[in-house]
């Protein structure tokens, strides 16, 4: 058949998440032809390998290796046996629901430089949405946009810094421009890392508000086991360029934030005796409780930082 779109699933043990996730996908693919759909098992032990050799061809093919490689040496093995000049790069411990990829792929036809789409998460285990995409907190460490909260954003797509690798659409030519992930990292930040470099090059990327899925999230053996050096990594990759973005924002903000304290302890001041107070100091107090607060400058008006 005819190959549009490789659809890598990275599989370690679990297999029972694996088997709920292609039964969605399978829900939610409809009669399409041009997607292949590849499963890279790294090193099972619970009868995932013997089970992928089930699934029917020419649809389905089981990418095996013989030990524990890690998320990223993973996906990049599995995309150099990818025939689709798209990607599509999805957790195996996700649900999907009807409408998730054609709303992502409608984002590559209408938004800008597009680098990476990926989409609204809702946690499995609750109703609560657990990623609408990614920024950055004052230490410069990435954090889930939207978690916990339960409303689905309004717009149809959104841009951010960066999306979560449990669920990616990107042109496989960004995926080999960039040498795949970085496989220093091992599962961990390097989708964010990956997000970053592609936007050196001017890429962007979004949410598709309209693909709504559900993760388990983190769910894979081990998934925490090299946390500490994942992020002295990435610290050491990005730390400092992070913190050259987020400067003027920070100031900017902080200087907003001082004047409204300055003008809320001046009315509290002579809140009993109004007639202290001194008209050009109480016209400039209101003012700038009155002015709103200010804009996002770092990088380009991107909602990096929060």
């Amino acid at each position: 058949m005819e190959v549009s779109l490789s659809l890598i699933i990275p599989v370690y043990n679990r297999i029972d998440l694996t088997k709920a996730c292609l039964a969605s996908l399978e829900a939610t693919l409809g009669d399409r032809t041009d997607v292949e759909v590849l499963i890279a098992d790294d090193g099972s032990k619970d009868g995932t390998r013997e089970w992928l050799e089930t699934l029917p061809a020419p649809r389905y093919r089981a990418l095996t290796g013989a030990t524990n490689r890690g998320f990223s040496a993973n996906n990049n093995a599995a995309v150099g046996e990818a025939r689709g000049q798209r990607l599509l790069l999805l957790n195996n411990d996700t649900i999907l629901t009807p409408g998730w990829l054609e709303a992502m792929e409608a984002v590559f036809r209408v938004a800008p430089n597009v680098g990476i789409v990926g989409n609204v998460q809702r946690c499995a285990s609750g109703d609560s949405l657990d990623h609408i995409g990614v920024c950055f907190n004052r230490d410069f460490m990435p954090m889930h946009m939207g978690r916990g909260t339960t409303k689905l954003p309004r717009e149809e797509y959104t841009r951010w810094p960066a999306v979560t690798g449990a669920c990616w659409l990107l042109d496989r030519s960004l995926y080999e421009r960039l040498g795949g992930l970085d496989e220093g990292f091992r599962c961990g930040f390097e989708d964010v890392d990956f997000c970053l470099r592609a936007g050196d090059l001017g890429f962007r990327h979004y949410t598709a508000n309209r693909s709504v899925i559900f993760h388990w999230v983190s769910s894979s053996p081990g998934r925490h086991a090299h946390e500490d050096a994942n992020t002295a990594r990435f610290k050491e990759l990005w730390r400092e360029r992070l913190a050259s973005w987020a400067g003027p924002r920070y100031a900017v903000r902080a200087s907003y934030a001082q004047q409204r304290r300055d003008a809320w302890r001046y009315l509290r001041k002579h809140l009993w005796q109004p007639w202290r107070y001194n008209g050009t100091r109480l016209v400039a107090a209101m003012r700038g409780l009155a002015r709103p607060a200010p804009g996002f400058p770092a990088v380009d008006e991107e909602r990096f930082f929060v």
